[in-house]
């Protein structure tokens, strides 16, 4: 009986890695499944799924084997007080959110309420005790799901998805979006696997194909801020071997980023800065709302709160540019969390940040990893996807 957990434990986060990235809410209504799914979105679909494979997959893993490691993992008063102190973090901010329900379960495509923060923790620990073999194999499962991720989006590119047009807002000529239901995710989504690529094939060749394969599907998202950190990526590659462990490095080129997008902007008209002005915006009035009282500051609004505060602050002559469209993140991770949990939760979040850069090189592909997670989302906003490759990989032993 062990034995059979083991290999269903095995074979549902395996699920996890293959259907979430190409489960599609409207390719789901074509096939005539609106009673299960109703109206819901491309991210809320992933959601859901997720959290039924997961609770699908608690029982198993209790009685596998690999439960039995991650005792050990509770044995550990530091951990044990860490996830009691984020438990009390989140429960504060929710009691504080003007809708607590929303708070809880999410609201909107993306359902990131504190449920969703939970779930994560939960498959991050049932991750982080399998053997290592497994979560290679996981990667390489991945991957497959990648390449069915990277041909529906060059259908889109080839102009052959009848989809598209049915049932997602248009998005400027000759940019995709695949099952990601958004150019810039999609952007993230294929960024995340440029370091894995060296962890998970072996060949040369299978490496310099795949490697291709990502950039060209980076430049048909037509994302900016994507094909800027692949060029950063790749300079930060030539430049890694100056150094075993450089924390500063991802702290700098962060930095740079948010800088060079605040000095160039001024310079621009505005016209033509397109949604990089709007990030400018959010940026701005997310910041004013954080600082508007002591408890706000300290504890934050709770999560999925952003689209309900953000009108009581947007200044007067930037609140024509969102009457049809008002924002339902802080485009920015640093900032999202800082709205959400103030002051505390962000210092906590940093805090996780540093324990896992601690005992990495900077150069190993989970730190690349998360590198380009906190590059690419200091501007946009991480869905379940690239919550997933990101939690698979800090899992990996480097």
């Amino acid at each position: 009986m062990k034995e059979l957990s083991k290999k269903i434990t095995i074979s549902l986060i395996g699920a996890i890695f293959f259907l979430v990235p190409l489960f599609f809410s409207h390719i789901l209504k074509v096939l005539s499944f609106p009673i299960i799914f109703g109206n819901s979105s491309y991210e809320r679909i992933k959601v859901e799924l997720f959290y039924g494979l997961l609770i699908a997959l608690i029982p198993f893993w209790i009685r596998s084997p690999f439960f039995k490691k991650s005792r050990a993992f509770f044995e550990n008063k530091r951990n044990i007080f860490g996830i009691i102190a984020l438990l009390i973090i989140l429960c504060i901010s929710a009691v504080l959110a003007p809708d607590l329900q929303t708070a809880l379960l999410g609201g909107g495509e993306k359902q990131h309420g504190i449920l969703l923060f939970i779930a994560l923790g939960i498959f991050f620990l049932v991750l982080a005790t399998l053997p290592e073999i497994y979560r290679i194999s996981f990667i390489k499962i991945s991957f497959v799901s990648l390449a069915f991720v990277l041909f529906y989006a060059t259908m889109q590119w080839m102009g052959l998805d009848q989809l598209g047009s049915r049932y997602i807002l248009s998005f400027s000529e000759g940019r995709v979006f695949s099952t990601l239901g958004n150019p810039n995710y999609l952007a993230g989504f294929f960024i995340l696997f440029l370091p894995l690529v060296q962890k998970a094939l072996k060949t040369r060749a299978m490496r310099n194909l795949w490697y291709g394969l990502l950039l060209f599907g980076v430049a048909i998202s037509g994302s900016l801020f994507g094909i800027s950190i692949v060029l950063g990526y790749f300079i930060f590659r030539l430049f890694s071997h100056y150094g075993k462990r450089r924390l500063y490095i991802p702290i700098i080129a962060t930095t740079i980023c948010i800088l060079g997008i605040s000095i160039v902007s001024p310079i621009v008209p505005r016209e033509k800065l397109g949604s990089a002005e709007h990030h400018m915006i959010i940026w701005e009035t997310g910041i004013r709302a954080v600082f508007a009282s002591p408890e706000r500051m300290l504890f934050g609004y709770g999560p999925e709160q952003f689209r309900t505060i953000f009108p009581r602050f947007v200044a007067k002559e930037d609140a024509r540019y969102f009457q049809d469209n008002t924002p339902d993140r802080a485009h920015d991770i640093f900032l999202d969390i800082l709205f959400s949990f103030g002051i505390v939760g962000l210092v906590s979040f940093l805090a996780l940040l540093l324990v896992f850069f601690r005992n990495r090189t900077i150069s190993a592909p989970s730190s690349q990893v998360m590198m380009l997670f906190l590059l690419f989302f200091s501007f946009n906003i991480p869905v379940l996807v690239h919550f997933l490759i990101a939690f698979l990989v800090v899992s990996l032993k480097d």
